[in-house]
Parts: structure tokens; sequence; C-alpha cells
């Protein structure tokens, strides 16, 4: 399931996005040990806008064990930020989630998380859309809701 949590809850996510809207490039990292042992998965996105400029960044961190309470111990085992060009805020928000989605979900049937040269996530059962927003949000209706 998904909610909304506030930037001070989702720091990593926001810097990821800044850094794509400074540098105006994209960029994604994964860490294979982490991967190969995951039992839980969380993810975060953001999306921010400045000057029109649009990015969008996201975390996905698994858990391999539970700490002496039986808390998950959390650890980022892949992020990206994704630089859009000229689009919304909304696109950018939607363009996150799409991507940590596709991050998760590629992990989870694959075993591995790939990414293409524009740092996108690879995962050919949920195809990324065009960078049409109101396409984004008919592709986003139609698989999650």
């Amino acid at each position: 399931w998904m909610r909304h949590v506030y930037r001070e809850l989702n720091t990593v996510a926001d810097e990821r996005a800044t850094a794509a809207l400074r540098a105006k490039a994209s960029s994604a990292t994964s860490r294979t040990q982490c991967i190969t042992r995951c039992q839980k998965l969380r993810g975060y996105s953001d999306g921010g806008v400045r000057e029109g400029h649009a990015s969008c960044g996201w975390v996905l961190y698994c858990s391999e064990a539970v700490d002496a309470w039986g808390d998950p111990i959390w650890t980022e085992c892949a992020s990206g930020s994704l630089y859009l060009g000229i689009h919304t805020i909304t696109f950018a928000e939607l363009m996150g989630v799409c991507e940590v989605t596709r991050a998760a979900l590629s992990l989870v049937t694959t075993g591995h998380i790939q990414f293409d040269s524009e740092s996108r996530v690879i995962y050919s059962q949920c195809p990324l859309p065009s960078s049409d927003e109101a396409t984004l949000r008919g592709v986003i209706t139609s698989r999650w809701s």
C-alpha cells in the first residue's frame, strides 16, 4: 500500500530529487548484496519542480533481519533520481511513485534491479508510459487501483 509522508520523514528521496534538479541529470544505484537476502521492502519517492524544471527521486529499502524488539533493520538497496525536463509537480510526483514501484516489482519478480541508459528502472512487465502526464495518470490508475 502507499501513503503520503512529510518531507521530514522522506529526506533521502527528497535529496535525490533535489540533486537531479541541480545537476539536470539522472542517476541510479543498486546494491546486489542487499537485494539477494531481502525479506521485507519499503520505498519512498518525491517529486520537485523549480522554474518549470521537474525531477523525482526514489529510494528502496530492504530488511534482511530484525532487531531485538522484532523491528526490521532497513538498508538502502536501490535509489534513483530522474531529471524530467519541463513538467508539472504532479508529473514529477507520479514518476517517482512509478519508479520506486517498478523497482520493487522488479526485485520481487526477477531478483534484481537494472537501469537503462537514462537511469530508469528496466521492468518489462510494467513498461514506462510516454512522458505525457495524462497517459501516466491513466497507467497508474489502471494498474494500481
